[in-house]
């Protein structure tokens, strides 16, 4: 007897929503019950970018659909995504080369240039991505649910670009076509500031059902909780001890990287730290942190570039200065390393997950207000930082003991990360049950 398969559309725009979608599209693609589809909104290139990610995006059994695949005059709409996306991709890289820069002449003109090229170019996606597309796609497959990260779509389905203007009209049709709209968490909110209080915005699109990680993300998230939202604490996929397991495995497997012999490898993970306005933090951290090469002969520095800002890093290799990007895979990385630091970053969780101390490089706060405070700031489970003294003591502590207390790991994992199960309980499994609630 045939199996009448219920199918899930996953929505992908870019490599840090993939992360997340990945540990599920994983989990289904085994199950006779389910038949998943990806929709990449940028290029399948743009989204899988790693070693890693193409082996199981490879094996997966799922359906996967370009974006211009949707609509009308695909060739021509490929060439103005194509074209939309290089100028961006100029003046973003160009824009932080001369970060400092402000009042450079040629580098206005470009910003200028790029602003009217992008405004007419959004401006044509009525006619190269029309509604009434959008809604023969979604009738055609029947889809059961819409499975997407946390995004906040206007209801007018205002054309800033071509990524909002399609997941806000696909996010309408299907609440036009009752089909249940699954928001899932793009990871644990790191920073919070208590002063501000998020409400509820009539013109947000609204999700069916939202996951997070813990409760206190709620206040944080109260634009996207509609009247009809049901808020699931189901903690963050990509922290599935199991996932983290089958990850390391496949990095040792395909590791292109070699540790040197005799060295003690620091692994800085970047950040993104766009939401402070200071131009020079990101070049304030980098320094600070290579005055450790003066410490030891016998450390060599590894700085991995953020997947969605890879132009911050403008660190320059040496001996004993490497630097990664796009194309290697974090967990390459992690199970090389002897200690971890960052400013800011989830990626901090992994190591932690595994009973491994962190040195969290906290020096950018001095540029916050007081009621800035983050998940790692009254936690044993980091070594915390705020300068560069402090950086040095901790990494000098760390070579002498980075093991993490079992009971502190634990309780950071189940009161941040997994919304309040122990490690050896499966996050993923907790998504796939209450998706089958809601497909019931």
């Amino acid at each position: 007897m045939k199996i009448l398969q219920k199918k899930i559309l996953f929505i992908a725009h870019s490599n840090n929503d993939f992360d997340h979608l990945l540990p599920i599209l994983d989990k289904l693609s085994n199950m006779m019950d389910y038949k998943p589809y990806i929709l990449f909104i940028n290029s399948k290139e743009d989204v899988v970018i790693n070693n890693i990610h193409e082996q199981i995006n490879g094996e997966l059994n799922i359906v996967q659909i370009s974006l211009n695949e949707l609509f009308k005059y695909r060739i021509l709409f490929k060439w103005v995504l194509k074209i939309s996306r290089n100028i961006s991709s100029l003046y973003g890289f160009i824009s932080i080369k001369y970060m400092l820069s402000h009042l450079r002449f040629d580098l206005l003109i470009l910003k200028l240039i790029n602003r009217i090229i992008v405004y007419f170019l959004n401006r044509t996606i009525s006619i190269y991505l029309p509604v009434i597309t959008i809604k023969e796609f979604l009738i055609a497959h029947s889809f059961s649910m819409i499975l997407l990260d946390i995004q906040h779509q206007k209801q007018d389905g205002v054309k800033r670009n071509i990524m909002s203007y399609t997941i806000s009209n696909l996010m309408k049709e299907s609440k036009i076509n009752k089909t249940p709209i699954f928001m899932i968490s793009h990871g644990a909110v790191i920073r919070f500031n208590t002063s501000i209080k998020e409400i509820h915005d009539e013109s947000i699109l609204t999700p069916d059902v939202l996951t997070l990680c813990n409760s206190n993300e709620i206040s944080v998230y109260q634009n996207l909780i509609g009247p009809n939202t049901q808020v699931l604490i189901l903690g963050e996929t990509r922290y599935d001890i199991q996932w983290i397991n089958k990850l390391e495995n496949m990095a040792l497997k395909y590791n292109p990287i070699q540790k040197p012999k005799n060295k003690f490898v620091i692994l800085i993970i970047a950040a993104n730290l766009t939401f402070i306005k200071n131009d020079s933090i990101i070049s304030e951290i980098n320094s600070e942190i290579l005055k450790l090469l003066n410490e030891n002969e016998d450390i060599e520095l590894w700085f991995k570039a953020h997947p969605r800002y890879p132009s911050y890093t403008t660190i320059k290799p040496t001996d004993r200065v490497r630097v990664f990007y796009n194309d290697v895979d974090t967990n390459f990385l992690l199970t090389l390393s002897d200690i971890i630091i960052s400013p800011f970053s989830g990626v901090l969780f992994q190591p932690i997950i595994q009973g491994k101390k962190v040195i969290y490089f906290d020096i950018w706060k001095k540029y916050c207000s007081n009621d800035t405070f983050t998940v790692f700031d009254n936690t044993r489970c980091v070594y915390k930082a705020s300068s560069y003294e402090e950086l040095k003591k901790g990494v000098l502590a760390l070579r002498r003991n980075p093991i993490l207390e079992e009971e502190d790991a634990e309780e950071f994992y189940q009161s941040i990360i997994s919304g309040g199960i122990p490690r050896n309980e499966s996050i993923i499994d907790r998504y796939i049950k209450a998706m089958a609630i809601v497909l019931h």
